[in-house]
């Protein structure tokens, strides 16, 4: 059954998940039937394995496609052993540190200074587990956050202190075992800020790793005890630091924040420079005394000869409810709310551009590394998935279940509730970006493997299945040809109307060209002329401006599809729509076309309108052939403007296009209108 031309979508795009706990724990709740949930069997479980058929398959069924299940204590190894002493350091420490070396090789630091190294196999699989003592007893109590470096690593105490830690030699990222192999260098210094606070303290590294930012919590209102002489840096709640030199870091400036921060970055405002940036963005939130919370966007830079950080633009909006995680992802932030809402926040036009009701209260949001689609948890452990316009993405855990689930809880995995206090994606690293790797190169398969870490234990691998044919990537691409395949095409233009033009116009394009010929092979219907109004309307009426020099890039091509849309409406006798199209796009034989079509259906007044008009055209056509000549013979070329071809499209030729939605994401009213 057709529904104004456009078939009812079966099912929603979704994208196949599976799930494997480094844990051998037999208490873990795990259905034999879930062929995509894993984890460890010690050998000694094996009579149990044998004994129930639907495991017994099921550990076939894993083995068959490379898994290796069953923890052996064979030599050098020694996996079951490594096994039982992760989990016993996990139960007994904190984790203060986690993060992707390389796509094979997963670190962990714990508050002691117990470095742990876990090696992966090409599937996701525990290899090898070594523990390294390198640091324990030669670091402070209360580490609070710890930042890497490649030749170097800050760590950051609830006291006022760094310790700074850097290595004489270069790291074998291949085969490496100890950081006590890289000859250490360690200097702990004091670090300025109210004394005697204990503060849980934060470090951000630029990616240059030039400059280093530490930061903690603080309000207005709060009180510092009396001093003869207060000065502003201790009173500030963020430092910038030079680290040119690792071990003697030089403070560039600092500055006490109106509200208390929720996370900063550094930030390149100009990003057609190359050069590094040593811009801040502050991102901060602030509740009155009428409970009225405020948002504060504002971007920090230090000046020459003043220890004070200075402030660029500060802006604040109201918010309904507080923000309890975040996400950075380009000039857009993820915001979840304490309410369940999910936002995205344009830091560089201050305005909110899409919301939406979460079904939990999100506490940890992670972007995926091509940065088309993010995961949301709560803190219980239940996975969300959204692309950045924030339609949801089904997670389907069993294949044979095509339509999956908009939530995977893995609370229902545990026999006592656990807490997830860590999330993380493998980055994309050299390995994958590099193109001359084959394609199903470690490090294409590992972009899609995101990290949990539940407090006590167990960590948590949940790989994303993104298919042998684009090496495992999830762009914008695969989300497109998701939404297609499910016939989505609102999803499609909410998505990529949130895509900006300056760094993904290449990709943009080929979306829309992709979306408008899937639209013209549709049965045409009102509905789908307005679907390919939208498609247009996302390069002649953004959501964000886009520079005159790539307008000018890009017009061509989507003057070409606004010639296929005027030809498509008149093969539906849609005379009217077509007259207008040809009025905004003023090319001369679209004039005739539509004159001959009007003709032939008998429509004098539309056929002596669309002649004269094509008269006009013509003449002006002529004219400005005549003038680019002379403009180009003319030596020095005294008007400074370059000649405008024939039938080329400028940008104030261009028709444009004006969308409105509602808040439920429908199309309320799509028009033309003149530039």
């Amino acid at each position: 059954m057709k529904m104004g031309g456009v078939l009812p979508p079966s099912s929603a795009a979704s994208i196949l998940v599976q799930i494997r706990f480094w844990s051998a724990r037999e208490e873990l709740l795990i259905d034999p039937r879930d062929t995509h949930v894993l984890r460890y069997h010690d050998k000694s479980e094996i009579k149990a394995i044998i004994d129930d058929p639907e495991t017994k398959d099921k550990m076939a069924f894993a083995s068959d496609r490379g898994h290796n299940l069953l923890l052996d204590n064979k030599r050098p190894h020694k996996l079951r052993q490594t096994f039982r002493d992760l989990e016993l350091v996990l139960s007994e420490q904190k984790i203060v540190y986690s993060g992707w070396n390389t796509a094979s090789l997963f670190h962990l630091m714990m508050h002691t200074g117990l470095m742990v190294h876990i090696h992966l196999g090409k599937l996701g699989d525990v290899d090898k587990i070594s523990f390294d003592k390198a640091f324990v007893g030669k670091l402070h109590e209360n580490v609070t956050d710890v930042v890497f470096g490649k030749g170097f690593f800050v760590v950051t105490y609830l006291d006022s202190r760094l310790t700074l830690v850097q290595f004489a030699r270069k790291r074998d990222q291949s085969d490496f075992v100890s950081f006590q192999h890289l000859d250490p260098k360690i200097n702990h210094i004091e670090c300025l800020g109210p004394l005697g606070r204990r503060l849980q303290r934060h470090l951000i590294l630029s990616t240059n790793e030039q400059y280093l930012l530490v930061w903690w919590s603080s309000s207005e209102q709060e009180v510092f005890p009396w001093a003869p002489h207060l000065n502003e840096e201790d009173r500030a709640n963020i430092m910038l630091f030079d680290m040119k030199k690792p071990l003697d870091p030089k403070l560039m400036g600092c500055i006490r924040t109106r509200s208390d921060p929720l996370d900063l970055r550094f930030f390149n405002l100009d990003p057609s420079s190359n050069q590094s940036s040593c811009v801040i963005h502050f991102l901060g939130q602030e509740t009155t005394r009428k409970n009225e919370i405020h948002l504060e966007n504002t971007f920090l830079h230090p000046v020459e000869g003043d220890r004070l950080l200075k402030r660029r633009n500060p802006q604040r909006i109201s918010m309904a409810s507080n923000v309890n995680c975040q996400a950075f992802i380009g000039n857009l932030v993820l915001l979840g709310c304490t309410d369940g809402t999910l936002l995205v926040f344009d830091c560089i036009h201050h305005k909110l551009d899409c919301q939406t009701k979460c079904s939990f209260i999100p506490s940890l949001i992670e972007i995926h590394p091509d940065k088309a689609i993010c995961m949301v948890s709560s803190d219980k452990g239940m996975l969300q998935c959204f692309d950045i316009a924030l339609n949801p993405i089904r997670l389907n855990v069993y294949q044979e279940d095509e339509a999956g689930s908009n939530v995977i809880d893995l609370s229902q995995h545990f026999r006592a509730q656990m807490s997830l206090v860590g999330m993380k994606f493998c980055p994309k690293l050299e390995q994958a970006i590099n193109h001359s790797q084959r394609p199903c190169s470690m490090a294409l398969m590992a972009q899609n493997y995101l990290m949990l870490q539940f407090f006590g234990g167990p960590l948590v691998l949940v790989n994303i299945c993104g298919g042998v044919l684009n090496s495992g990537a999830l762009g914008p691409f695969q989300i497109v040809a998701q939404y297609l395949k499910h016939q989505q095409y609102h999803q499609i233009l909410l998505f990529l109307n949130q895509l900006d033009w300056l760094d993904a116009g290449q990709t943009i394009l080929t979306c829309i060209n992709t979306t408008f010929t899937k639209l013209l092979r549709v049965p045409f219907s009102r509905e789908i002329e307005t679907l390919l109004e939208m498609c247009l309307g996302l390069f002649y009426s953004p959501n964000k401006p886009i520079p005159v020099e790539v307008m000018d890039e890009y017009a061509e091509q989507i003057h070409d599809l606004t010639r296929k849309f005027f030809h498509h409406m008149l093969r539906h006798n849609q005379l009217a729509k077509s007259f207008q199209l040809a009025v905004d796009i003023n090319d001369y034989d679209l004039f005739m076309d539509l004159y001959h079509s009007a003709s032939k259906l008998n429509l004098k007044d539309i056929a002596e309108a669309a002649f004269v008009k094509s008269t006009f055209a013509k003449t002006t056509s002529a004219k400005r052939i005549s003038t680019n000549e002379f403009q180009v013979n003319q030596i020095g070329n005294p008007s400074g403007e370059d000649p405008v071809q024939d039938g080329q499209v400028t940008f104030a030729s261009l028709p444009k296009l004006s969308i409105d939605l509602n808040q439920e994401k429908d199309i309320k009213v799509i028009h033309f209108g003149e530039v």
